[in-house]
This record gives C-alpha cells, structure tokens and sequence, in this order.
C-alpha cells in the first residue's frame, strides 16, 4: 500500500496513490524523454485513487515532484543512490550511499495560503505558485527555443522567461472571466511597463515566490531540477560537511517493465 501525503501548497487536501500496473507502465513505454510536465501530469492522475482524484495540473510544481518521489519510495525496495565527488574539504574523491528517503526530512508545507498579494502602481496583484498546467506549457516554450542548426532562438528564450513571470502573477482588477482573455489583458500590460519598471515588480514578485517555497529541498540549475540531499560529514574531517544535488529526471520516478 502506498500511505497517503498531503500536498505541500495545501496541507488540508489529502491524496491517495495506487502502484500502478503491467498496463500502466506499458502505456508509459513510449513516453518522450522531452514532455517530463505532460507525462507527469497523466501518470499522477492515473495513479490516483477517485476518492481525492485531483487533477494533477491544479498541483503546484512542487507538489508534483513531490508525488513522483513519494510514489517512488513507497513502490521500490532499492533506496540508495551512489554519488561520486570530489569533497571540498579534503580534495579528494568520495562515494556517498544515499537514501532517497532521507530527502523528506527536509521537506516542508507551505506557510499560510498558495498565495501572496502586493500592490504596484494602485494595482493589486496575485502571486501564485507555478501550477502543473504552467510547466507544461513552459516545457513546450523551452523546447521551442531550439534552432535546427543547435542554436538558441534568443527572441524566443526570452519570450518563455516572460510567460513564466505571465504564469506566476494575476491582475486582481480583471473582471474578465475568459482566461485567454485575460492573459492577453496582463501580457499587454506587462509589456507596455518601462524595462526598470518591470526589474522592480519581478523582484517584488520572486520575493513573494520565496515566501510561498514548499515541497522537497530542490534548486534549478541551468534549466535542470536538482534534488539536494541533507548534509553529510567528510570521511576524513570531522565536522565538515557537503550537500550533493541530485539530478531530478521526472522520467526516473515513472515506472518501467
């Protein structure tokens, strides 16, 4: 049986997982490495049991990974993950045994509601979470990005930074109700802000960001999330101690036959 966990944005919504099936997994053979966010929504919603069925888009980024990692604790006997490096204490080369398990003992639920408000130029705006739909649609922009030719379509990389800011806020004095409608209305207004104006408002709102943190202990890297383990002491000098970061590959947690 898999224990149930409650959701780090929303500690009150409990959440249910079956292991999934021979059937389950073969349907998840051909799943491309490139859409992690559109495969993780389909496994976390066919995984999960009707009684506290939550569709897995209205989770936040961080719940998401969490229940990838927990589903994965609790369906695999095999634990431990090997980590090679270089220690920065004595210089030389270790191996850590790691538990994944050991992840969770850092893990921490959101503090009060998955939202935050600030105000800016008599405006009221919503600071909210990434969503599961978000990323999804982000991964889609990230990989539009890339050229034939292996370049970086720059214009592009910018535009999916932007839609990321788009994704996290929500302009309160919108009465429109047509959600198209209304990321046209705060794209037109983002993108009529003076260039320091918006340098001011996107740090106000990755303040905001920082506030609402929950989930497992993770850092992004270049684009690619990184589990990063509690700390542990040099072999050869006591007291001295490293934290690793682990690469998170969705694709790792869904399992295989």
């Amino acid at each position: 049986m898999i224990p149930p966990f409650t959701l780090p944005s929303n500690p009150d919504r409990l959440v249910h997982m079956r292991e999934a099936t021979v059937a389950d997994c073969i349907d998840f053979a051909d799943a491309n490495e490139n859409h992690e966010e559109h495969v993780t929504t389909l496994f976390l919603n066919r995984v999960q049991m009707p009684e506290t069925y939550l569709d897995s888009k209205h989770w936040t980024a961080a719940d998401r990974r969490l229940g990838l990692v927990w589903y994965m604790i609790h369906t695999v006997s095999e634990h431990t993950i090997l980590l090679p490096y270089t220690c920065s204490h004595c210089s030389e080369e270790h191996t850590w045994a790691f538990d994944v398990r050991d992840i969770l003992a850092e893990y921490r639920s959101i503090e009060g509601k998955a939202e935050r408000f600030i105000e800016w130029n008599g405006e009221t705006i919503k600071v909210v979470p990434l969503s599961g739909s978000a990323i999804e649609e982000l991964e889609f922009m990230h990989l539009a990005k890339n050229n034939k030719d292996g370049s970086i379509d720059k214009r592009q990389e910018a535009k999916t930074r932007l839609n990321r800011f788009l994704f996290s806020i929500d302009l309160t004095s919108d009465t429109e109700t047509e959600m198209v409608k209304r990321w046209k209305n705060k794209e037109q207004k983002i993108l009529a802000m003076k260039s320091h104006e918006f340098v001011a408002l996107a740090q106000l709102v990755d303040e905001k960001l920082d506030e609402m943190e929950h989930g497992l202990n993770m850092i992004e890297v270049d684009g690619r999330l990184h589990l990063v383990t509690p700390p542990h002491e040099c072999p050869n000098m006591k007291g001295q101690v490293t934290r690793l970061r682990v690469t998170f590959r969705n694709n790792d947690y869904i399992p295989g036959i």
